[in-house]
């Protein structure tokens, strides 16, 4: 079954040689400029296959559910504005959390920046490696103003695609490699925490069994956070629809207009 779905997926095309570079990093407005204030809504995508171009590997590119006009964009317009962050995807996640765009801006300087502008909230929704990339972020810059998170269907404990030895192309390892449960636990080992001024929330897509039919449950959704008190919601949906679909959407959306408070352990 795996293996059918990542030659679906395209992840299983032919490798490039990887080539060393920066890593291209892009954040957009989605919808016109209108007035500052309330929440600023920060879209993060996750892995992205390739099958066709090695040229897109090293390009920031927006996913389609990364719109105003797509299920999630309109269940999230009238909660805030929406932005979105976009990435290359030959570096690891160390990396593009950290990683300047071409104003020289990192994800944290644009999240103070936004706060700076008169927005009371930043919330960063983040799907898949995308959770991580918010993660990663809150956890290494508790200054930088984000105030709230929302992982979607993330690895946390990692997923076994990042232990293939063929996870994509040559100039993807990096990345796919930072998805294993392997690096992961590296970065647990960190002892890193999320601020408590963070409000942080879990979504977990549980429609294939154990798991969304690329993530396990136990990755989305891991002792560590449950035992910090992160509250999750679980979620009848696949890993590639759970950012798509109306339904889920809404779901989603609930979580931003009301963020569920920390258990007390």
């Amino acid at each position: 079954m795996r293996r059918a779905i990542l030659l679906l997926l395209g992840i299983l095309a032919p490798r490039s040689p990887a080539r060393g570079q920066d890593v291209e990093v892009a954040f957009e407005r989605l919808e016109p400029e209108g007035e500052r204030g309330g929440a600023a809504i920060v879209l993060i995508h996750g892995f992205r296959a390739h099958p066709f171009s090695d040229a897109q590997v090293h390009r920031a590119l927006r996913t389609d559910w990364q719109s105003a006009d797509g299920a999630l964009g309109r269940a999230l317009a009238p909660l805030g504005d929406l932005f979105a962050l976009s990435y290359a995807q030959d570096a690891s996640i160390d990396e593009i959390a950290g990683a300047p765009d071409a104003e020289g801006l990192t994800l944290a300087d644009h999240a103070r920046r936004l706060r700076a502008e008169g927005y009371e909230r930043v919330v960063l929704i983040g799907h898949s490696a995308g959770g991580l990339v918010a993660r990663q972020l809150v956890e290494d810059d508790p200054s930088s103003g984000v105030t709230q998170v929302i992982q979607v269907a993330a690895p946390n404990e990692g997923s076994g695609w990042g232990a293939l030895e063929r996870g994509g192309r040559a100039s993807q390892e990096p990345f796919v490699r930072s998805l294993s449960g392997e690096a992961r636990a590296a970065r647990r080992a960190l002892g890193k925490r999320i601020p408590e001024e963070v409000s942080f929330a879990v979504v977990v897509a549980a429609g294939a069994g154990a798991g969304d039919l690329v993530v396990r449950c136990e990755s989305q959704w891991p002792p560590d956070l449950r035992d910090a008190g992160i509250p999750a919601i679980r979620l009848t949906t696949t890993h590639f629809t759970v950012m798509r679909s109306p339904w889920t959407a809404e779901a989603i959306a609930s979580l931003v207009e009301r963020p569920p408070a920390r258990e007390v352990r």
